[in-house]
């Protein structure tokens, strides 16, 4: 919602509303998932170059960076307080170099890149490539394969539309979505979740390119249609999954269940049964 409506600060009719809203639902975004951290902070560059784009004024592109930045922090300031009360760093589990913890159970950030290559054996080229092969080969419930698979279309069809369009907004959307991956590349394991907030700056772009082809509907479905088939096989694997359905019919247990779809169920019942209370 927070990109939604900093689309909208390019348009004349209610710049300021969507300037504002777009910052309080920033600041929202900050105090829901920790990977906004990044989202909000490539928002912050991109408020001032937009700002700067449509007033060709400095010294308002850096007060509206400031008065942006201000509001979305001020939303975000009750959190980081609370972090900071109980871990002694607000931002905690990131930035722990910079931000210390006092929490002696606090556990210390490994390089990604360090993880995939010793437990995966991958090459610097792959670890780089992660962020794109969420997109084609993901793999539900494996962490090595992003634990979820993202659609294709969402890679093909935005590179095609920047390049048909040459639209100077949808060209800096598209930026912002993937300089967002990659800096979720180098903050935490890429998961097909955590990339999740480039996925409307994306379907945003491709939608406003295909609106502009006045198309038929039956060229639009057969341009939608192996991305249907996609997502029908992504799917159909779940509402196929015997398991599932096993448990919906009560001819296994919970239990059972969960250990054949958690590797660490085992560990963690037992945790949980033998922890003094």
């Amino acid at each position: 919602m927070a990109i939604n409506a900093f689309n909208k600060v390019d348009s004349i009719d209610n710049r300021k509303l969507n300037f504002l809203l777009s910052a309080f639902l920033c600041g929202l975004g900050l105090n829901t998932k920790y990977n906004m951290l990044v989202f909000a902070t490539l928002l912050y560059f991109f408020i001032f170059w937009i700002s700067y784009h449509i007033f060709r004024n400095l010294k308002k592109a850096v007060i509206d960076t400031l008065i942006y930045c201000f509001i979305s922090l001020v939303m975000f300031f009750p959190f980081m307080l609370k972090n900071y009360l109980l871990t002694g760093s607000p931002l905690y589990p990131f930035l722990t170099d910079i931000f210390p913890t006092t929490n002696q159970f606090a556990f210390k950030n490994v390089s990604h890149f360090a993880f995939r290559k010793f437990f995966y054996g991958e090459n610097l080229f792959q670890i780089l490539a992660t962020p794109i092969m969420v997109f084609f080969y993901g793999v539900e419930n494996n962490i090595q394969y992003f634990d979820g698979v993202l659609n294709p279309f969402f890679v093909i069809m935005p590179i095609i539309a920047i390049f048909a369009m040459k639209d100077k907004l949808s060209t800096v959307l598209f930026l912002f979505g993937w300089l967002y991956n990659y800096f979720v590349l180098f903050l935490e394991p890429v998961s097909a979740r955590f990339l999740l907030p480039s996925v409307p700056i994306f379907a945003y772009i491709s939608g406003k390119y295909l609106s502009s082809l006045n198309l038929s509907n039956k060229k639009l479905w057969l341009l939608f249609l192996p991305f249907l088939l996609f997502n029908l096989y992504f799917g159909g694997k779940h509402i196929i999954d015997k398991d599932k359905w096993q448990y919906l019919l009560g001819k296994i247990s919970k239990d059972e269940f969960l250990e054949r779809k958690c590797s660490d169920y085992k560990s963690i019942k037992f945790i949980n049964e033998h922890t003094p209370k």
